[in-house]
């Protein structure tokens, strides 16, 4: 089973509905109106292991399959988790494979996921 899959921006708006954390920047609405402003840019998404979404741009240059790069005009443009249960070294070595030259770092935000406890309501 590949770890890591290629999916269209419907996929992507669903995951990302379920998302534990994102910001505005990971709106597809957002990378619409970026691909509108600036045509050397598309966005591409990728599910980890039903884990992860990890949106990323894909920019021409002089290499016929351009270059990926992390979410533009953004602080934080990595991986958003889909589930608390993430094993990021993993993930990382994974990705690492999957892709040539690419730096992965993680929010703090979602490397705290697992330590803190969802309070209960009721």
């Amino acid at each position: 089973m590949k770890k890591l899959k290629k999916i269209n921006k419907i996929e992507a708006k669903e995951l990302l509905d379920k998302a534990l954390f994102k910001t505005f920047f990971h709106e597809i609405e957002w990378h619409e109106f970026l691909e509108k402003q600036f045509k050397w840019l598309k966005f591409e998404y990728y599910l980890y292991r039903n884990e992860a979404l990890l949106p990323l741009g894909r920019i021409k240059t002089c290499l016929p399959a351009g270059r990926l790069i992390s979410l533009p005009f953004c602080e934080y443009g990595g991986p958003l988790p889909l589930k608390k249960e993430i094993n990021f070294e993993e993930f990382e070595k994974d990705i690492l494979n999957e892709f040539n030259n690419i730096k992965i770092r993680f929010h703090t935000q979602i490397l705290l996921m697992e330590e803190v406890e969802t309070p209960t309501v009721g």
